[in-house]
């Protein structure tokens, strides 16, 4: 897959696509078209994401790049495993992608810098927050 470095984009797409990386592309996407200033993620699901919203609720940490909050509506799952598996990370990438555990303010974390580490994913399949600084 050819990967453009300087605009974070991937300018190509191995066939067949598999069913962990659709679904990480969708969250990508999803992600992608969030507005960047804080905001209640929870009340902005789409409407096609009808998962227990009340369990999801208490993961609301208003930000508009909340990988593992948007990723429980895709799964529709509160499973933090599930949803790794879903997305075809193991625990440890899965928390290393959720959780921004390099040098990196959680908080901090914009929406446009969690596309770019989703894209260069998609790209190399590796998480690296270092893309985004």
């Amino acid at each position: 897959m050819a990967y453009d470095a300087e605009h974070f984009t991937i300018t190509e797409v191995p066939s067949p696509i598999t069913q962990e990386r659709q679904n990480m592309l969708r969250l990508r996407n999803l992600i992608a078209t969030q507005p960047a200033r804080m905001f209640n993620y929870v009340e902005s699901f789409p409407k096609e994401f009808t998962g227990n919203i009340a369990k999801l609720e208490i993961h609301d940490c208003k930000t508009p790049m909340c990988i593992l909050g948007w990723a429980r509506a895709i799964a529709r799952t509160d499973d933090e495993l599930a949803v790794y598996a879903g997305l075809g990370l193991s625990l440890d990438e899965g928390q290393e992608l959720c959780f921004a555990t390099t040098n990196i303010p959680y908080l901090s974390i914009t929406r446009d810098m969690a596309v770019t580490v989703l894209d260069h994913y998609l790209a190399t399949s590796l998480i690296d927050w270092s893309v985004a600084q």
